[in-house]
């Protein structure tokens, strides 16, 4: 059988709002980096060793990322 192919769906993301005083700023994100992105905003604490592994990833992932 034929596996359906999955669409990959595109969100927009707030990253300011228009109250900020630096203005308004949304960018374009697939939905599952949008609910990642989404999950870490919440986070209070964070660890220098999650920025050093953020750090890394986007390292390696930089030159893979696409233009939406």
């Amino acid at each position: 059988m034929k596996q359906k192919k999955k669409r990959l769906v595109i969100q927009p993301h707030h990253i300011r709002y228009k109250d900020d005083p630096k203005g308004e700023w949304v960018v374009s994100m697939y939905k599952g980096e949008h609910f990642i992105i989404g999950r870490m905003n919440w986070r209070k604490n964070v660890s220098l060793g999650f920025i050093e592994a953020l750090q890394d990833w986007l390292q390696k992932n930089v030159e893979k990322a696409k233009a939406l």
